[in-house]
């Protein structure tokens, strides 16, 4: 879980901000809760006049994006940036599901995510070769060991057998790895009936943690903890949203009165792009 606390002067009382929790286990398989996020992306764009008018039933679409890979994957050029590994590759179905989890996490990305799928479903690969090379680059700056270090500290269910239903989100993650990286460690603890004022925030299109999720951690925390879910919003909410930043600092600021949250509301609309003019 990110987050963020603060111990002011005076009497003892600190705040703590959970920023797009990180869920305890036991969790659902990754995929399983990708799916979720990308099908309530699909459900907005069915809603949003100017998406649904471009891309009608977004989810079909995927699918069939999806099944036309399965069966002969989209050739790609491939930007100089990534020419060591050669001038052109091959998009598979499971590259793609990868791209579209990767997507997810990024508001900026939403416009241009219906007419990419679009374009995959008819064969034409234009300028994905630019958008790998971006998230490769974005994957980069990861620290692979450290967080290998910590999800096999507090993550039991990586040392157990992979699923038989895993799919190819699922073997990305540390399954087979953790029992000759890191000694398993005590169970991470939900602060329970805490009276630490809690702020909890939570992404509609969060792809690690569901807004049902959050809600689940809030609820487990108790009275004192107060969940605000942000929509058309991911992972992250201060990164890519200032009314969340702000609500965020005035929370840890002071406890004792939750912020003024009207902001949420009037988040502009995702300004979709016509498939004519995408990527």
């Amino acid at each position: 879980m990110a987050g963020s606390s603060r111990k002011r002067r005076g009497p003892s009382r600190r705040s703590l901000v959970l920023d797009s929790i990180y869920p305890p286990e036991p969790v659902p398989l990754w995929s399983a809760t990708v799916d979720a996020a990308r099908e309530a992306f699909f459900a907005h764009c069915a809603l949003d006049a100017a998406c649904a008018a471009s891309f009608r039933d977004l989810s079909a679409i995927y699918r069939v994006a999806v099944s036309r890979l399965a069966q002969e994957p989209l050739a790609l050029e491939l930007p100089p940036q990534l020419h060591r590994y050669g001038e052109r590759a091959q998009l598979t179905a499971d590259l793609f599901e990868i791209l579209v989890s990767r997507l997810l996490y990024f508001p900026p990305s939403y416009p241009m995510l219906p007419p990419i799928i679009k374009f995959v479903s008819e064969g034409n690969g234009r300028d994905l070769g630019r958008i790998i090379a971006a998230q490769m680059a974005a994957a980069s700056t990861q620290s692979r060991g450290a967080h290998a270090a910590v999800e096999c500290r507090d993550r039991p269910h990586f040392r157990q057998p992979l699923p038989a239903s895993a799919r190819v989100l699922d073997r990305l993650q540390l399954y087979g790895i953790c029992e000759q990286w890191v000694e398993l460690g005590p169970a991470p603890l939900v602060p329970t009936g805490t009276r630490v004022p809690t702020l909890v925030l939570a992404g509609e299109f969060d792809p690690v943690a569901r807004p049902a999720q959050a809600r689940g951690v809030t609820d487990m925390i108790g009275q004192a903890s107060h969940l605000i879910a942000f929509p058309r919003l991911g992972h992250n909410i201060r990164q890519f949203s200032p009314c969340g930043a702000r609500i965020a600092a005035e929370f840890i600021n002071d406890p004792d009165r939750m912020p003024d949250s009207s902001c949420v509301d009037r988040r502009p609309p995702i300004a979709f792009t016509a498939k004519r003019e995408a990527p």
